[in-house]
């Protein structure tokens, strides 16, 4: 199912959802000023739930509702760089950089970079965290464009590869951030991961599971010009 083209929106519908949340009786001190004001400003942001919710507008306002109550509760707004370690912040994990040859801003997900110690209880929390930060903040600066999201997997196999942390991504592209991603690249996946992600499968809906694509190192020029990917 390919993603729907954000421009063939109508101003017609943008107006009749925000219509629809900003009723007279609503009460809105619930949720996040910041997400609110969004809302009430940002015609893109509109459309991109419209587009995530396939055009229904009435999915797309309980989408708006469930999604804004979420991000109040988990303070998305209130984290910075300082809200996390320096070990976190220095790893270069989640960044983004340059753009793909249809000009979709690149974000990365470097799998390796990520040294979780799972004997620490919030060590997971941490990272999920620290990658709703990164991906938010990525996010500001797309406008009408949605992500190419690469999952570099060089250097991760079987025992390595964290599918509790891509859980919580899928959950996030899938939820949280509303149409988001033109597709994720796994990038040099490697052959003992085939079992993983069966699993990881079963996490995905039928539309995320179109706009997954795999590509080795020396084929991501099909996506991304040379100049254009982020050195090592």
């Amino acid at each position: 199912m390919a993603p729907l083209d954000i421009t063939t929106v109508s101003d017609e519908d943008i107006a009749k959802l925000r219509a629809m949340f900003f009723t007279d009786d609503a009460d809105l001190t619930i949720y996040d000023e910041v997400d609110v004001e969004q809302l009430r400003n940002n015609d893109s942001l509109i459309r991109f739930y419209i587009t995530h919710n396939r055009r229904n507008l009435d999915n797309a306002l309980v989408h708006i509702k469930r999604n804004l109550t979420w991000r109040k509760g988990y303070g998305i707004n209130k984290l910075t760089e300082e809200s996390f370690p320096q070990e976190m912040r220095d790893s270069k994990t989640y960044f983004l950089h340059g753009t793909d040859k249809t000009g979709n801003p690149v974000f990365y997900f470097r799998a390796k970079n990520l040294k979780r110690n799972k004997k620490e209880p919030d060590s997971l929390e941490n990272w999920n965290r620290y990658f709703a930060y990164k991906f938010n903040e990525a996010l500001q600066s797309r406008g009408e464009r949605r992500l190419a999201f690469v999952t570099d997997l060089n250097g991760i196999g079987m025992f390595t590869a964290d599918t509790d942390i891509i859980n919580w991504q899928v959950k996030c592209l899938q939820d949280y951030f509303p149409d988001s991603t033109e597709y994720t690249l796994n990038l040099d996946m490697a052959l003992s991961l085939k079992a993983a992600w069966k699993i990881i499968q079963l996490w995905l809906t039928e539309e995320s599971k179109s706009r997954v694509k795999f590509a080795s190192s020396k084929d991501l020029s099909n996506f991304i010009e040379p100049s254009q990917v982020a050195p090592q």
